[in-house]
C-alpha cells in the first residue's frame, strides 16, 4: 500500500508523533510494527521513509539538466515553456557568424554537431526564401514586360489612328454647310450620285441634315463644324451659308470664316469651297448691302489664309466662286448670272480637288467658273 503526499503530511503533523519501521524496499509493515517514537532519530527515519514512499509513487519528477532539449508535437525545438526557439538563436557563435557570412575563432565545444544541423536548416530556409524571392522578382519582371508590350501596342494603334486622321480618306467625304438651300441641295445630290459620303447642316435640321442655326450659335459655329468634320473624317468642307438684305447679314455671311478656321484644324480636311459676291458688287457696294459684302470679304480672306499651300499637308486648296448671280436669283451687280448647274458642278470639282490634283482658285468671271465646272467628268471617274 502506498501513501499520497497529503496522507504523509497528515502523519507528519500528528500531535501524537509516531514512526513507522520501514523496510529497505520502502514498504510499511502491518499495524503491529507501529510503535512510539522515543527519539529524533526515529523522526528522521520517518521522513526518509516518507520520501521513499512519495518517490515510489512517482509524484515528484526527477530534476532535468539545464540544457535539456524539448520538442513540440511538430518536432520543432522549444524551450521549457513550449515556446519555439528560432533557428538563429539556437546556434553557437560560430554558426551565427557563418549564417552572417563571417568567420570567428571559438572553442570546439561551440562548434557541435547540433550546431551543424541547425546551420544546415537555417541555410535551407534562407535558400528557400531566396528561391521564393527570385520567383517573385521573375513574376514582377514578366508583368513589367507584359505591361510594356501592352503600352507599345496601344501606342502603335494610336499612331495608326492619328495617321488615319492626318491622311484624307481614299474617296471624297464632304461636309456641306447650308445643305437645304438652292445650291446646297443640288450639290448634295450630285455628290451622292457619285456614291460619295455627304453630311449636311441646315438651319432647322430638316431633310436628314444636322441642325446648325448660325444666328443662334454664332460663337459655337467653329466648334460644331470641327466636330462634324472630324467625326465624319471629311476631306472637304463646302460653305453655302449665305443671306442678303436682312439684319443678320453679318452673322450669316461671317459664319463661313469660322467654318474655314475649324476645317483647317481637322487633319484630314484638304479642300474648302465658298461662294462670295461678284466683282462688280465689291467694286461698288449697293446701298443696304454693306454688312453682306464686308462679311463675305472677311470670310474669303480667312479661307485663303487657312487653306493656302502647306508642305506638311499635301493637297491643301480652296475654291472661291464669285458669280454675278446664280440662276434666276436677283443680280445686285453688273456681272452676268451663272446657270445653277454650272455653279453646282464647279462646287463639286472644288470639293474633290485633292483627288483631282486641283490647285487653289478664286473664280471671279463666268469663264473661270465654267472652266472649273467642265472638269466634272473627272469627278465621275473617281471610284467610291
Amino acid at each position: 500500500m502506498k501513501f499520497t503526499i497529503a496522507a504523509v503530511a497528515a502523519l507528519m503533523l500528528s500531535t501524537s508523533v509516531n514512526s513507522f519501521h520501514v523496510g529497505k524496499n520502502g514498504n510499511i509493515p502491518n499495524k503491529e510494527s507501529l510503535i512510539k517514537a522515543p527519539s529524533a532519530t526515529d523522526r528522521r527515519s520517518f521522513i526518509s521513509a516518507a520520501s521513499l514512499i512519495v518517490g515510489s509513487a512517482g509524484l515528484l519528477s526527477p530534476l532535468q539538466p539545464a540544457n535539456a532539449a524539448y520538442y513540440n508535437k511538430d518536432g520543432k525545438k522549444v524551450d521549457v515553456f513550449g515556446k519555439p526557439i528560432p533557428l538563429y538563436e539556437g546556434l553557437s557563435e560560430r554558426s551565427k557568424a557563418r549564417v552572417d557570412g563571417k568567420e570567428i575563432e571559438v572553442t570546439a565545444k561551440e562548434d557541435s554537431k547540433d550546431d551543424s544541423k541547425l546551420l544546415a536548416d537555417t541555410k535551407a530556409v534562407a535558400k528557400t526564401d531566396a528561391k521564393t524571392e527570385a520567383k517573385t522578382e521573375a513574376k514582377a519582371e514578366a508583368a513589367k514586360e507584359d505591361q510594356e508590350r501592352i503600352e507599345a501596342e496601344e501606342q502603335r494603334l494610336e499612331e495608326i489612328r492619328l495617321s488615319k486622321e492626318r491622311v484624307p480618306p481614299e474617296v471624297p467625304r464632304v461636309l456641306v454647310l447650308g445643305g437645304t438651300g438652292t445650291v446646297g441641295k443640288e450639290v448634295r445630290s450630285k455628290l451622292e450620285e457619285q456614291g460619295f459620303f455627304v453630311v449636311a447642316t441646315s438651319r432647322d435640321g430638316r431633310g436628314n441634315t444636322v441642325e446648325l442655326d448660325v444666328t443662334k450659335c454664332y460663337g459655337k459655329v467653329e466648334k460644331e463644324v470641327y466636330k462634324l468634320a472630324k467625326e465624319n473624317r471629311c476631306s472637304a468642307v463646302v460653305s453655302l451659308i449665305g443671306g442678303v438684305g436682312s439684319e443678320n447679314d453679318g452673322l450669316v455671311n461671317g459664319a463661313t470664316g469660322q467654318a474655314a478656321l475649324a476645317a483647317s484644324n481637322v487633319q484630314c480636311v484638304r479642300n474648302f469651297v465658298a461662294i462670295g459676291p461678284s466683282t462688280s458688287i465689291i467694286a461698288k457696294v449697293p446701298k443696304g448691302l454693306e454688312s453682306y459684302v464686308k462679311a463675305k470679304m472677311l470670310s474669303q480672306e480667312i479661307v485663303m489664309n487657312t487653306f493656302k499651300p502647306d508642305p506638311k499637308r499635301e493637297g491643301m486648296s480652296y475654291t472661291i466662286i464669285n458669280p454675278g448671280a446664280i440662276g434666276k436669283s436677283k443680280n445686285y451687280g453688273s456681272d452676268p448670272s451663272v446657270p445653277l448647274e454650272t455653279i453646282v458642278n464647279a462646287v463639286v470639282v472644288g470639293a474633290t480637288g485633292f483627288y483631282l490634283g486641283e490647285s487653289s482658285a478664286v473664280l471671279d468671271s463666268i469663264e473661270d467658273i465654267k472652266s472649273k465646272a467642265s472638269k466634272i467628268s473627272k469627278v465621275k471617274e473617281l471610284k467610291a
